[in-house]
């Protein structure tokens, strides 16, 4: 679970409503500890290295079969528990991986938060997932066909600058009022004065 304290939780929400009052476009923040817990990845480098110890007994003169197999099955029992370290587990999954899982994950939100349902189809997911030092921007229809995919990764690159800072929530509020600038120009604001559809706060899980 991702520590947010009050004062994080009212930087992020007032950051969406001054956006906002600029932009038909809705913005919806999330903030994920990760993305997925990844054991699978981590165990199978662990049985690899396991598959590799009768070779090297071999290259140093060992053939005893008992020996090999013994010293292979002790090589899995300590590397798998050991694998499994979250420090140490986020360096054993290849780095496309880890981007699919986080992209998969902020989809998964977009959708069960609603964000698709806007009558405009105007809402737009800012989504951060710490353990893998991901961002990225999952916009609606309206959004997606007016803003290019260029210009929210400039934005999701100094996000993530500021993720690996530290320097969580006063990223988010810079992320949020760049997406509120991008959309005024892309997508003003309704006439109309179409009610808020989305809640403008900060969603951790």
């Amino acid at each position: 679970m991702v520590s947010a304290n009050a004062a994080d939780h009212a930087a992020v929400a007032d950051a969406i409503r001054a956006a906002e009052a600029t932009t038909a476009g809705e913005i919806f923040c999330v903030v994920a500890g990760q993305s997925d817990d990844y054991r699978l990845y981590p165990a199978i480098w662990a049985l690899l290295a396991a598959l590799t110890v009768p070779t090297v007994l071999l290259v140093l003169g060992e053939t005893s079969a008992p020996t090999l197999v013994l010293t292979q099955l002790l090589t899995a029992l300590v590397l798998l528990p050991l694998s499994q370290f979250s420090s140490l587990r986020i360096h054993l999954v290849p780095r496309a991986v880890r981007r699919a899982r986080a992209h998969l994950k902020a989809v998964d939100l977009f959708l069960a938060h609603n964000i698709h349902a806007t009558p405009n189809r105007t809402g737009v997911l800012i989504f951060v997932s710490l353990f893998e030092h991901h961002a990225e921007i999952v916009a609606d229809r309206a959004i997606y066909e007016a803003v290019s995919e260029e210009t929210w990764e400039a934005l999701i690159e100094r996000l993530i600058l500021q993720l690996k800072a530290g320097a969580l929530t006063e990223g988010l509020v810079e992320a949020i009022g760049e997406a509120g600038t991008i959309l005024a120009e892309h997508v003003p604001p309704d006439p109309g004065g179409v009610a808020d559809h989305l809640p403008n706060t900060l969603v951790v899980i």
